[in-house]
């Protein structure tokens, strides 16, 4: 199975800008060949949305930039996360064949492309029954609580044997090995701000 990794550099309220971006994202995912891209949390609304999770047409409008990303998962599978439409907090979306395959806010494995995959934002990373984790929690590296999500995370891998993927983590570590600053001076950016 082959991963592209969205990591895109959203604007908190601005849905219409954000969806461009994932657009952005499908589109050279699928002229790569992808299987699977997997956008961050809030990849839609923005960080973070707070009160406008709440507010009926911010999140009309994010489901209906949902359902164009729905649309482009005819091209890719797309792993999301945004704004739960029932209850304001956060959800994660696997988009496949122009469907919503699944959407929920905890881990569950999934089929895609013959493996299972588990999807999170933040909580378990893995399964047992899953042959890859993938975490799109954007939060981490917030609040003091990196180390300590990242441990668990890594252990919970390790101990089902499953390949862990973290959209933000993985951006992170790319930046890290071509700096000379230290990780906390390094500020990931979008594909499009390289081209």
């Amino acid at each position: 199975m082959k991963v592209a990794i969205g990591q895109i550099n959203t604007t908190s309220a601005d849905v219409e800008g954000n969806l461009c971006k994932a657009e952005r994202c499908v589109e050279r995912a699928a002229g790569a060949g992808a299987d699977l891209l997997v956008l961050p949390q809030y990849a839609l609304s923005g960080w973070m949305p707070g009160a406008l999770a709440r507010e009926p047409s911010f999140v009309r409008r994010q489901q209906e930039g949902l359902g164009r990303l729905v649309q482009l998962s005819r091209r890719v599978a797309v792993a999301v996360g945004h704004v739960d439409p029932q209850g304001g907090g956060s959800a994660v979306s696997l988009l496949v064949d122009g469907r919503v395959a699944d959407q929920r806010g905890g881990a569950r494995s999934l089929p895609l492309c013959g493996a299972a995959v588990s999807l999170t934002l933040g909580g378990p990373p893995a399964r047992s029954d899953a042959d890859l984790a993938v975490c799109l929690c954007s939060e981490p590296f917030r609040y003091g609580e990196g180390a300590r999500r990242e441990r668990a995370w890594r252990e919970a891998a390790a101990d089902f044997g499953v390949p862990l993927i973290t959209n933000i983590q993985l951006a992170k570590r790319i930046a890290e090995s071509f700096a000379k600053k230290r990780p906390g001076d390094l500020i990931p950016r979008a594909w499009q701000d390289y081209a």
